[in-house]
């Protein structure tokens, strides 16, 4: 295992691997970076520019629907104001704005106290038998003289109008009918004198505005609102909210800082969008006051509502999420695959390095001889390995050339060993030869001497024939001696010989 890991993950490959692979992960990050950071950034202001094209869509739709009841009504409106002598034709008038428009589910029209000499108050009120669900049966009209638990001149529908003398449309009210809850557009009857006398109400049923902005949701899991100056909702995707709560009740039990401060910017007619975090779920929440078009002689009166369009963050960022996780897969892929690819580009190009790694230990541990192969590849690697290749065969012939010189210089040790033996063995004989010579020289000098020491001592007692026998004795050893110098002379000069021509 450890050999197969070597060959195919050496230090060297594995690094280079890894420092590739590391600066290739910096880059694609970085570069991911920045497209998922822009990318991001480009979707939240698609979502934003989206959000206020459905706000604005919401309110059109919103405003269009009550144009068409401020439209229908004032047309009877202006009938009925050449009329007003006539109380029993109220009744009338309502029940033309109840039939002429299907947005309205019920008319009313009532005068101040005593207007009429007779009659302490005058109502009349007609709507859809059975409310909302009564608009599916033309024709099935009920009249009445009340409307709601409570007198009507105790009413907000009543009373604000004729405070202010201006055409208004009020917020839910909890004395409405049970029925379904509706917005009451409420026009002042004035005299002469433009003082009010009396009010004309209208009601629109919520759920007609309820239709009208589902069209213009955005998504299934968004949704959208409209809040009243007070903070009730006017529009909610669910009817017990609707019914029971408001944006101030909703921020107190979520106790979400978030919503509160959405909630006083949508009541303080701001435009903008926040994130908040309610029923379990992180939102963007997109708001703008409504504001109406402008359409001549429609009321200039602002009704100081605010639309708004909620979306999950989770589906805003859904296909962003699902792109970033497509992406990171990809890229681990592609990184697999670069990785792979890497390897074997590293693996081929480092063969050189390889090859010239084990020529180098050869080289270490001494074989010169074996060649390395030529390189064809013309980079630094490709010329390195023609560089040991010359210096290989630089070293090759360094090296048979001091093999050469090795086995010259052993033969001639070999024969100076030889020489040298002779020489110690003649050397060895010359001294044997000398010592001989000396022991043949020794007596004949000795004799010599004797003879030449009595020769000086008893010269003069000596007779002739005495001298002359020591004398041939002195002759005669002498001529031993001359003869052991010639013989050891011409021995010298035969070796002297053999020397030269050795």
């Amino acid at each position: 295992m450890q050999k197969l890991f070597r060959k195919y993950y050496s230090p060297p490959a594995l690094r280079l691997n890894i420092m590739i692979i590391c600066e290739v992960v910096l880059l694609l990050a970085f570069s991911l970076g920045v497209m998922l950071y822009f990318s991001r950034k480009a979707l939240k202001e698609e979502v934003v520019q989206n959000a206020e094209q459905t706000l604005e869509g919401m309110a059109r739709h919103i405003d269009n629907v009550l144009l068409d009841v401020e439209q229908s009504a004032g047309n009877v409106y202006l009938e009925m104001m050449m009329h007003l002598d006539k109380p029993e034709r109220m009744q009338h008038y309502c029940a033309k704005v109840v039939e002429c428009n299907p947005y309205v589910v019920g008319c009313a029209i009532a005068f101040k106290p005593n207007y009429y000499p007779g009659r302490e108050r005058f109502m009349t009120y007609v709507h859809h038998k059975g409310g909302l669900q009564g608009m599916d049966a033309p024709g099935a009209l009920v009249y009445s003289d009340k409307f709601g638990k409570s007198p009507y001149t105790e009413q907000v529908w009543y009373t604000l109008p004729m405070t202010t003398n201006r055409v208004y449309w009020t917020d839910p009210l909890d004395e409405e009918e049970d029925e379904g809850k509706t917005l009451s557009l409420c026009i002042p009857i004035t005299d002469e004198h433009q003082e009010p006398i009396g009010v004309m109400a209208v009601d629109l049923p919520i759920v007609i505005l309820t239709q009208a902005v589902l069209t213009s949701e955005p998504s299934n899991g968004s949704y959208s609102v409209l809040v009243g100056r007070d903070g009730s909702f006017i529009i909610h995707p669910d009817s017990k909210v609707l019914i029971e709560e408001t944006v101030h009740e909703m921020a107190q039990k979520e106790g979400n800082a978030s919503m509160r401060e959405v909630t006083e910017a949508m009541l303080a007619g701001q435009t903008g969008y926040q994130s908040i975090h309610a029923n379990g779920k992180d939102l963007y929440v997109f708001y703008k006051p409504f504001e109406r078009a402008k359409v001549p002689g429609r009321s200039n009166e602002k009704h100081n509502w605010s639309v708004a369009a909620i979306y999950p963050k989770a589906e805003i960022y859904d296909s962003f999420n699902e792109m970033l996780w497509a992406t990171v897969l990809i890229a681990l892929v592609s990184l697999s695959l670069f990785y792979m690819f890497i390897r074997v580009i590293t693996r081929q190009q480092l063969r050189s390095l390889k090859t010239l790694t084990l020529a180098s230990q050869r080289i270490a541990e001494g074989n010169y001889s074996e060649p390395i192969a030529e390189s064809k590849r013309d980079h630094e690697i490709g010329h390195l390995q023609q560089d040991m290749r010359l210096m290989q065969q630089a070293l090759a012939t360094k090296e048979s050339e001091a093999d050469q010189l090795i086995e010259t210089l052993e033969e001639r040790n070999k024969v100076l060993r030889k020489a040298f033996k002779q020489n110690e063995e003649a050397s060895h004989m010359k001294t044997t030869y000398l010592h001989y010579i000396s022991n043949q020289m020794t007596l004949p000098s000795e004799i010599i001497d004797h003879n030449v020491t009595n020769l000086c001592n008893n010269y003069k007692e000596a007779n002739v024939q005495e001298a002359s026998r020591q004398v041939e004795a002195i002759k005669k050893q002498s001529k031993t001696i001359l003869e052991l110098l010639n013989h050891m002379m011409k021995t010298a000069d035969n070796e002297s010989g053999k020397e030269e021509k050795l």
